[in-house]
């Protein structure tokens, strides 16, 4: 016989009101959950948009920097040792027109101490020795050259330097292949007891324009005929030593410091004119 079914059973059935009422809910918090999804999803693919478009400002920024850096001024320092001969060229005009190199020569000097304003050797800066077998063609003059190799002008240039006022003239021994600066050490020990030794400032009295320099002379010297240029004796009452250079940027007026090297072993550059570092 037949079995029957129990009156009180629910019909198994999608429409159940109780099983109905359960997937629904499972339905809706499976459609919550896709929706938070796709909403997150939205929103990081919104940051990260963001985030690309920051990073690219970002690399636009560093690239600005970078070409404004690179056409920044910049002032390097070297020295060289001019003989008497060619020194006293400096003021012809014509001479220095003619010139094909070591250019710097045609740069403007700044006068002191040292070197009037009409490019000649102050007399009282110097020793007399009474000595007359001393030729003046024996004499060398120093000099700091500043030259901007930047794209823009250099502003508000200066050097500080250490002012030694020697009691008589200095002899100096370097010893070849060390740039240890010996000269320094043995010019200073003959001046540490004088008082009128002091830190000096030389203000630059105009913009260094792109290509353009200035020489600052520091101490007048002689070398005997025999000298192998190790030995030298400084002649000039007054001995400038600099130490550091400072400039500005015309663009943002940012400043730069830098110090400077002491002179290095001589290197003839031509006639009359020795490089030293």
């Amino acid at each position: 016989m037949g079995s029957k079914k129990n009156a009180n059973q629910e019909p198994n059935s999608f429409w159940n009101p109780e099983s109905l009422s359960t997937k629904l809910g499972l339905i809706a918090g499976l459609l919550g959950a896709i929706l938070t999804v796709f909403d997150v999803y939205g929103r990081f693919s919104g940051i990260k948009k963001s985030s690309v478009e920051q990073q690219q400002k970002i690399l636009e920024l560093k690239k600005l920097q970078a070409e404004v850096s690179a056409s920044a001024p910049q002032v390097d320092v070297e020295y060289v040792d001019l003989s008497y001969e060619l020194f006293l060229q400096l003021s012809n005009s014509q001479f220095l027109l003619n010139r094909k190199q070591n250019l710097f020569l045609n740069y403007p000097i700044f006068p002191g101490e040292i070197v009037d304003n009409k490019v000649s050797i102050r007399p009282e800066a110097i020793f007399s020795t009474h000595d007359p077998s001393e030729d003046e063609n024996e004499r060398h003059i120093t000099f700091l050259i500043l030259q901007n190799k930047g794209k823009r002008d250099a502003i508000d240039v200066k050097v500080i330097l250490d002012r030694l006022a020697l009691p008589s003239k200095v002899q100096i021994n370097e010893t070849a292949g060390r740039s240890s600066g010996s000269y320094i050490s043995q010019l200073k020990s003959a001046a540490k007891n004088s008082k009128d030794s002091s830190e000096v400032v030389i203000n630059i009295p105009m913009p260094i324009e792109t290509g353009k320099g200035f020489l600052i002379p520091l101490f007048v010297t002689r070398y005997a005929t025999q000298s192998d240029d190790k030995q030298w004796d400084v002649i000039s009452k007054i001995v400038y030593l600099p130490k550091i250079l400072e400039i500005s940027d015309p663009l943002d007026h940012s400043k730069q410091s830098q110090s400077i090297r002491q002179m290095k072993d001589p290197v003839r550059l031509e006639s009359g004119v020795f490089g030293r570092g």
